[in-house]
């Protein structure tokens, strides 16, 4: 099966990278306990029909590896950092660099090099012939996906919602929140997102490419998104949602995430639809919620832990918010 291959090739790359296998719930855990600071890898596989991997690390020394299969998947992901250099049989030698990417492999072979120092960083999904057979005919026998794509031609191209979804993904594997019923999920949504997007195309998937959204500043400037702009807006969401009761300010936070501060305004209100003070705002008041019906902690007690140095000002915010003060919100879950 193309499952097996994928696995003995990538068994042959994480022995390279000098990692090694620690089995946990749901996914396996790649790395060299050693020397943590060469990175990780994720893997989690549903056996025949898909594979979810993460690679984040830095590689130890040069070495160069074969492969070759027969089989036909649909391969998507998004590269952070570094270069890959694969030289395919008949074909010649593909660099890529950091960038959203889409590729119907089919039948290659060829050979791939890594050199000692480099640093990669991204997510890949392989979806294997088996289940658009199993699973996707049996929910809509009309989707075509797999003769809409040339075979073997990297499309840069990933509808903006299919990026926010591999995005979730990552961010549920990285945090080790990786439960098999919603990975599904997020399969199917990103399958169903880009057959729409292809069903939609006048004249084929050639006519997409690269399209991360762009936003609309004034009347006359127009700021396009890019896979940088990706990364760092969900850093900045990571961040704001971990800190969100000592958040950084505007400055602190576009440093942090190497993004200009007008875009990260403009960018982040887009990406999310919310200004990053509303965000925050519903951070806290999601938590203030939880506190006052699941703890007999006080009002003040918890405007202090979400972030408000004065009670009254958390409560003029909570009852904006939810059209009663704090006092009468627990009250009113307490008399139910």
């Amino acid at each position: 099966m193309k499952k097996d291959m994928d696995m003995n090739f990538s068994d042959h790359v994480l022995r390279h990278l000098t990692f090694t296998p620690e089995y946990l719930d749901h996914y396996i855990l790649y790395q060299n306990r050693n020397r943590p600071e060469l990175g990780y890898s994720l893997q989690y596989n549903r056996a025949d029909y898909y594979n979810i991997g993460i690679g984040n690390y830095t590689v130890a020394e040069d070495f160069v590896l074969p492969f070759s299969h027969d089989m036909t998947f649909l391969k998507f992901g998004l590269f952070y950092e570094g270069k890959t250099e694969v030289e395919l049989k008949h074909e010649g030698t593909i660099r890529s660099t950091p960038s959203s990417f889409c590729v119907m492999e089919s039948a290659v072979s060829g050979t791939q090099r890594w050199k000692k120092g480099q640093h990669l960083y991204g997510i890949e999904i392989s979806v294997y012939e088996p289940y658009f057979r199993d699973v996707i005919k049996s929910i809509s026998p009309e989707n075509q996906i797999m003769d809409q794509f040339e075979k073997n031609r990297t499309y840069f191209y990933m509808p903006e919602e299919m990026i926010r979804i591999i995005e979730t993904i990552r961010g549920h594997m990285e945090t080790r929140l990786i439960q098999p019923i919603f990975l599904e999920s997020k399969v199917l949504e990103c399958l169903s997102i880009l057959t729409s997007a292809v069903a939609v195309s006048k004249n084929h998937i050639d006519s997409l490419q690269v399209n991360y959204g762009k936003i609309a500043v004034g009347k006359s400037r127009i700021l396009r998104l890019n896979s940088s702009d990706i990364k760092a807006l969900n850093e900045a969401h990571d961040i704001l949602c971990a800190e969100f009761s000592n958040p950084p300010s505007i400055k602190e936070l576009s440093q942090r995430v190497f993004l200009n501060e007008q875009k990260l305004r403009v960018e982040f209100s887009h990406y999310y639809h919310s200004t990053i003070g509303q965000f925050l705002r519903s951070l806290r008041m999601t938590k203030a919620v939880n506190l006052l019906a699941a703890t007999d902690q006080s009002v003040s007690d918890i405007a202090s832990e979400i972030g408000y140095s004065n009670s009254s000002n958390f409560s003029r915010v909570f009852k904006k918010v939810y059209g009663m003060t704090p006092f009468e919100f627990r009250d009113d879950k307490l008399s139910r």
